[in-house]
Order: C-alpha cells, then structure tokens, then sequence
C-alpha cells in the first residue's frame, strides 16, 4: 500500500511540473487565462489538486505509522526510545540513530525479539513446502498415465510376472 500512494504521490508532483513547464513556456495571454482559470486559490481545479496530494500524503504518513507501530519492544524504555527516532526518507526509523541506539542497548535482539510464534509459523511453512513437492510428483504421475502406451514401473513388473508364470518366455 505504501509504493502505490509513493506512485501516487510522484504522479501528482509529475503532473504538476509539467504544468508548470508549460506555463512557463506559454505566451503572457495564455499565463493570464491559465493563472485566472487554474492557479487561482478559489478555482475548483486547484482546490481538487490539492485536496488529492493532501490526502495521499495525509494517508501514507498513517500507513508508515501503523508499520512503525509494530515494532515494539518487551521493555517501556526501550519502546520510548526506539519510537522517539523519526522516520528517514527510505526507512521506518532514521538509520545513524537506529545503529547508535541498538549500539548503546545491547544488539538488535532488545528491539526486535524472535517470537514464538513466528517460529511455529515458520515451521509450518516448510510443511507447507513439502506438501508442494509431493502433490508435484503426484501431478507428474497423472501426466505420465495420459501418455499412450505408458506403463507405470509397477505395471511392467506385473506383465513380466505373468509372462514367467506361464513361461511364455
């Protein structure tokens, strides 16, 4: 959700540039009849412009919230201190006073605890995994019975045990 409001975002600064590229661009006349009919404050198309850049900004900035939210460590102090960095312009927290604090505090595992349950979760996904591969082979079986004349290994020892019996060999 976040990449598409910052795609968004840089559509909107985009369109506006080139609007502004082609004001600059525009002889006196057409300055007049563009700053009259869309640059003024009052206008509806200016007004709609930047009632949309305020909403999506308005709106990223609680999604990068909500995701810095979950970042809680087990102790108060900690949860304080971690939440007390602003967010940089690539990353949920500002990098240098990340590193300085997990630096101070005593590593990464202070800040970011391994749950429990991640680790069940983890573990159900290389279950998971393993199902896959046997409904593959399951799969490659049912195509392998589609082929014509194909006998499965099973069958052709059958044929030759019957052939034995009777000695038709």
């Amino acid at each position: 959700m976040d990449a598409c409001l910052d795609a968004i975002i840089h559509g909107i600064l985009q369109q506006r540039k080139h609007f502004q590229n082609v004001y600059n661009a525009a002889p006196l006349e057409i300055k007049t009849h563009l700053s009259k009919n869309f640059l003024a404050t009052d206008f509806e198309f200016r007004h709609t412009s930047d009632s949309l850049l305020q909403y999506t900004c308005g709106r990223r900035a609680e999604i990068i919230q909500q995701r810095r939210s979950v970042y809680k460590p087990i102790n108060k102090t900690l949860n304080e201190l971690l939440h007390a960095i602003p967010p940089s312009n690539t990353h949920l927290f500002a990098e240098p006073q990340l590193g300085d604090l997990i630096k101070e505090h005593g590593g990464i595992h202070k800040f970011f605890p391994i749950r429990k349950h991640l680790i069940a979760v983890n573990k159900s996904k290389l279950h998971n995994k393993t199902a896959t591969k046997h409904e593959r082979s399951q799969n490659y079986k049912r195509f392998n019975d589609r082929r014509p004349n194909y006998r499965s290994p099973a069958q052709s020892q059958t044929k030759k045990a019957s052939f034995n019996r009777f000695h038709v060999w």
